[in-house]
């Protein structure tokens, strides 16, 4: 009986995922990106069998897609080691998707921000989350996802990739309003 309950509740959540990834632009089965096509919407970055346990706190990563490490941040050649910033670089990086298993390269510019992340937000897990301190909001909740203290930010604490609901234009960021950035800041 209680593998039934932990099968269905899988299930459940597989479900949700996969209905709110399809037909985004994280969608490989359906929008062109990537060669050759994946046989099911999850299967590009996840397996259910046989998953990559290299790195902890990554939900049944595809062990036959690559990691690229920031070399640089804020502006020093310090390489960090954070699974979410690690995982959406794999392909954003530096657009060489071979590192990734698919033949199809980034070619639109404004999808790459390189390996060095020194001009970008602030992400590591030297970054972690204070709020309530000075400049940062007491509470913050981004697309639902409700934030704490201790929190090391990464490119999934804003951008959710598993959002097909976002306006065009918003990188797919959580919860875009006029002013993102004041949901975190309050200066």
């Amino acid at each position: 009986m209680n593998k039934t309950i932990v099968a269905l509740a899988v299930a459940l959540v597989a479900s949700t995922a996969s209905a709110a990834i399809s037909n985004s632009r994280h969608d490989f089965v359906t929008n062109g990106y990537v060669s050759p096509v994946p046989t099911s919407t999850c299967v590009f970055c996840h397996v259910p069998h046989a998953a990559s346990t290299a790195t902890a706190g990554l939900p049944l990563w595809n062990p036959s897609r690559t990691f690229i490490v920031p070399t640089a941040l804020y502006g020093t050649n310090t390489t960090v080691d954070v699974k979410g910033t690690q995982t959406c670089l794999g392909c954003h990086a530096t657009g060489t998707t071979l590192l990734m298993g698919t033949t199809t390269p980034i070619t639109d510019g404004t999808k790459l921000v390189g390996t060095d992340l020194s001009n970008d937000h602030p992400v590591g897990n030297a970054t972690i989350l204070t709020l309530g301190a000075v400049g940062f909001q007491a509470s913050v909740t981004l697309g639902g996802v409700a934030l704490a203290t201790g929190t090391a930010v990464q490119c999934s604490t804003c951008h959710d990739v598993h959002n097909a609901n976002t306006q065009p234009g918003t990188k797919l960021l959580r919860s875009y309003t006029g002013d993102f950035c004041i949901a975190c800041h309050n200066k």
